[in-house]
């Protein structure tokens, strides 16, 4: 899977422009939340829900990132099939177990954000020379 740059370096780029609305230390507001939002994913609940950090499925989600929440998870209506956020940024951010754990740590702030996009890039950059 390649890494899609392009939305990388975009989600940094609109983080960088507003910085209020980026908090690494929550999944929605978070790259991760940033990356699926500029690329279309619609939040399944609202943001001060519990269950903030999962998405409506897409056809392109992999069905074992699918999940069914109910009233376990405090969701307490019918049965919703949604998607984390963690699961649908790796995908459409096209990141590997490693590079999402990096990418997505809560600990990183916006000067680390810049040094991983970058070796992210270059690497990218790498595996298309190759």
């Amino acid at each position: 899977m390649a890494i899609n740059t392009e939305l990388l370096t975009g989600t940094l780029q609109h983080i960088d422009a507003n910085r209020g609305d980026w908090y690494q230390g929550c999944w929605r507001s978070c790259i991760a939340g940033h990356a699926v939002a500029l690329a279309g994913g619609k939040w399944a609940t609202d943001a001060v829900h519990p269950l903030h950090f999962v998405l409506v499925p897409e056809d392109d989600d992999l069905t074992k990132d699918v999940r069914t929440y109910g009233p376990a998870d405090g969701w307490d209506g019918e049965p919703l099939q949604a998607v984390p956020v963690q699961a649908r940024a790796k995908r459409v951010l096209g990141l590997d177990d490693d590079q999402a754990f990096r990418l997505f740590a809560s600990t990183n702030d916006l000067p680390r954000l810049y040094t991983i996009v970058s070796d992210l890039c270059e690497q990218a950059d790498r595996e298309a020379a190759a």
